[in-house]
């Protein structure tokens, strides 16, 4: 049975078995977390069990739905409260949260590193994603400059090439890698793209 992290299980063998969402998976147990289904929130603790009394739970869209998502739950103050301390001390590069929203299955709020980008943006990755050419050879500058064309012209992300071309260092292990992933993942990219525009803010062009 193979396991992942996020992933929804039963722990136990009898009528007396609990739901519990995977945390880490090792060779012979897993580290999980357990759902109190009264509050229809997850226990403060973790805890390890055999990989030989789980079972792994075959829920739908609708149950899933109703379930926790598995980040910890905080109020609105809370979550304000961190993000504002990561504007404020940007010294750990470890604390990246930037951005403040209310998950319905959780019932409560919680902060994301990621940007939100408009509806009408991702209505057009979908609608208008980029068709490579045969002979497209990302190694080359002539070549990053096409996809370069597509996100300014045709998404709208209105940026310099230069600006572009700095992104995608940090981005892949070189400047081909970079734009396979970018394409394979455009959204992903997105969210990678505006973390730099950020820490980047203050620096000219």
């Amino acid at each position: 049975m193979e396991l992942w992290k996020n992933d929804w299980v039963w722990v136990g063998l009898t009528k007396k078995r609990y739901l519990a969402m995977v945390i880490v998976v090792s060779e012979h147990t897993v580290l999980v977390q357990v759902l109190n289904k009264d509050a229809n929130r997850f226990h403060p603790y973790k805890e390890t069990v055999s990989r030989r009394i789980i079972e792994k739970a075959e829920l739908s869209k609708e149950e899933r739905d109703a379930l926790p998502c598995g980040k910890r739950p905080l109020s609105l103050g809370k979550a304000k409260m961190i993000v504002a301390t990561n504007f404020i001390f940007t010294d750990d590069p470890a604390r990246k949260e930037r951005r403040v929203y209310y998950c319905r299955r959780c019932q409560a709020f919680h902060t994301t590193t990621q940007f939100k980008l408009p509806v009408e943006l991702l209505r057009l990755l979908d609608d208008c994603p980029y068709v490579p050419q045969a002979d497209e050879d990302y190694r080359r500058i002539r070549c990053r400059k096409e996809v370069w064309k597509w996100l300014h012209d045709v998404i709208g992300i209105r940026i310099s090439f230069g600006k572009f071309e700095r992104s995608i260092k940090s981005y892949g292990d070189n400047p081909a890698d970079a734009i396979a992933k970018l394409l394979i993942m455009p959204l992903n990219y997105l969210h990678h793209l505006y973390q730099y525009l950020y820490d980047n803010r203050k620096r000219p062009e």
